[in-house]
């Protein structure tokens, strides 16, 4: 049985109950589970979306070019995006109240009468908008964005004022706010809210670096010992989105008959509308293959089951370490199976790997940031860069500034190079002499020296401290 559902959805062809109703209940179901039960005093996501209904247009798109990561005081054009963010009190009051909320809580389907607003400005969650569970709506994702762009830049503003500590809680009480935002249903939802989460971890950091001789010792202790700590990003606590699961049994019901056999119209239909990837099978996409598939296709009550042996599968990988080499000793069943006779499965089923991928930053992100703020504020406090981590660690707890990718679960790495060039976004950084560098040992849990920094650590290790974004556009190497 899923975990996140007490009910699975059955197919049901009992008289008078129509596809709709299978819409119906998969939202109600949606709507039960922990992303967006609850009373509205543990919900975050009317406070915080409800202050940018009538926000002022920020000075430029929000995108590639203008977002979480690229807004800093030394950015083109800072004055108007500085004038933007200062224009958004009631933002910021709402994230620092929503850090001690427990849930997003952001509905599933259509929203109520009353929040009409909400609607017309797109904060919606629609795994079937207009009842078609064929497509997928979340266009709260792009005011997700709008928030985290202006927040950060609220905090980076402050820091500039030298009001440092006022800009890091903010910009840690958004970090708060993000992890709400991972507890959601969807791969899609889920993803976003993570990778931002990443970014958002980053920008605290480098805030800390900028104005490393401004910040307070026992600010930076508070936030790593006791808030960061409390965030639970493991492999326990921050569960896997199911919700695309349970979406993909409502999308078979509409592709097979009510024999349960494949139906030529319903697959041709639905796959030919379907985004282009060929890449995903390495076929041409074309009426005639997909009319030939619906007849070498396995009939739904085995491609039901193939389904929850591919969510299974990735389940329990879900729950292993990141180092762990079964992870690699077999192919995931998603691989396994026969690409023709479950090609429904195949299409339907999101790709995953890149949720797992972000997962696993994120956890270096969180510890990463926990053992830099710790050694950060042990150089304020001491007017010196300690000479090992164990001379920061009353500022912070050790199982928070464990590396996820050691396989002996050693604490993260910390050395001070005589002088070091990292390869890293935008060419090499140069670290100076003196300078501890903090990393963690990347995908292949080989120590890399720092040498190569990546942000997924698939390749080379990842660099955490000093900031590598920071240490750019120091350098030149970066606006």
């Amino acid at each position: 049985m899923s975990k996140l559902f007490g009910i699975v959805l059955t197919t049901i062809t009992a008289v008078g109950h129509t596809m709709a109703d299978d819409v119906d209940d998969l939202i109600r179901e949606l709507n039960a589970t922990s992303a967006a039960q609850g009373t509205d005093d543990i919900k975050s996501w009317r406070e915080v979306f409800g202050t940018i209904l009538d926000a002022p247009e920020a000075p430029m798109e929000i995108g590639a070019t203008f977002n979480m990561s690229t807004v800093w005081p030394g950015m083109e054009g800072w004055s108007e995006v500085r004038d933007w963010a200062e224009s958004n009190p009631d933002l910021f009051e709402a994230i620092l109240a929503a850090r001690d909320r427990a849930t997003l809580g952001l509905p599933y389907g259509d929203l109520s009468e009353a929040d009409e607003a909400f609607v017309e400005a797109g904060i919606l969650a629609q795994p079937a908008p207009a009842g078609d569970p064929m497509k997928t709506e979340f266009p709260w994702i792009d005011k997700l964005n709008w928030v985290t762009t202006c927040v950060s830049a609220e905090a980076w503003r402050r820091a500039e004022a030298g009001d440092v500590m006022s800009g890091i809680d903010l910009q840690t009480a958004l970090v708060q706010w993000l992890r709400q935002c991972c507890t959601r249903e969807f791969i899609d939802e889920q993803y976003n809210a993570i990778n931002s989460m990443s970014v958002a971890l980053q920008v605290t950091r480098e805030i800390a670096w900028w104005k490393r001789n401004e910040v307070d010792p026992d600010g930076l202790k508070n936030i790593a010992r006791t808030i960061l700590p409390q965030l639970k990003v493991d492999r326990n606590n921050l569960l896997m989105a199911e919700g695309d699961k349970e979406l993909a049994k409502v999308r078979l019901d509409r592709l097979f008959s009510r024999r349960g056999q494949p139906d030529a119209k319903a697959f041709l239909e639905f796959f030919t509308d379907r985004d282009a990837d060929a890449k995903s099978f390495g076929r041409v996409r074309n009426a005639g293959y997909w009319r030939w598939v619906a007849r070498q296709h396995k009939p739904e009550e085995l491609t039901a089951q193939k389904l929850d042996d591919v969510y299974d599968d990735w389940w329990r990988r879900w729950r292993i370490q990141a180092y762990d080499p079964i992870l690699s000793a077999q192919p995931p069943e998603s691989e396994r199976m026969n690409s023709t006779r479950y090609a429904a499965v195949l299409k339907i089923v999101p790709e995953i790997r890149p949720l797992f991928e972000a997962r696993n930053r994120l956890l270096v992100e969180v510890n990463g940031t926990c053992a830099a703020l710790a050694v950060c504020a042990q150089y304020k406090k001491d007017g010196r860069w300690p000479a090992d981590i164990r001379s920061a660690r009353s500022n912070t707890r050790r199982l928070s500034v464990v590396d996820p990718f050691s396989i002996e679960s050693k604490v993260i790495k910390y050395w001070k190079p005589n002088r070091l060039r990292i390869n890293g976004h935008r060419g090499e950084v140069v670290i100076d002499s003196g300078l501890p560098v903090i990393y963690s040992l990347g995908v292949d849990t080989l120590d890399g020296d720092a040498k190569t920094h990546t942000d997924n650590g698939i390749e080379g290790d990842i660099v955490v401290w000093p900031p590598l974004r920071m240490l750019e556009r120091e350098q030149d190497l970066r606006d």
